[in-house]
């Protein structure tokens, strides 16, 4: 649980990043 946690707020993370910076996964 606390694996999925931290990886749900990475993913946040980087998807405010990339937003921020235009930039968007594939």
């Amino acid at each position: 649980m606390t694996g999925n946690l931290v990886k749900h707020l990475l993913g946040t993370t980087r998807v405010k990043v990339m937003l921020r910076t235009g930039y968007l996964p594939n």
